[in-house]
């Protein structure tokens, strides 16, 4: 199972509460590090992976620089 992470703002996705969590990059390590100590013990919860995302913070940004290069062309 994919865990959302936005290392430039280091924010987590949190899917209980369906909402971008500040974490920082410390915290995310550490999981990590737990995840895989339980991968090499073949515990079942084992499918738990990082992955690097772009957060909502991210997505704003990006649709304003569009919306900044297209309104001039209007």
């Amino acid at each position: 199972m994919p865990i959302s992470y936005c290392p430039c703002h280091e924010r987590l996705f949190d899917l209980k509460r369906n909402a971008w969590i500040n974490w920082s990059r410390m915290y995310v390590d550490m999981v990590q590090h737990l995840c895989d100590m339980l991968d090499a013990e073949h515990i079942e919860c084992a499918d738990y992976r990082v992955i690097q995302t772009f957060c909502d913070c991210c997505t704003n940004i990006a649709q304003q620089a569009v919306h900044e290069q297209i309104e001039p062309l209007q």
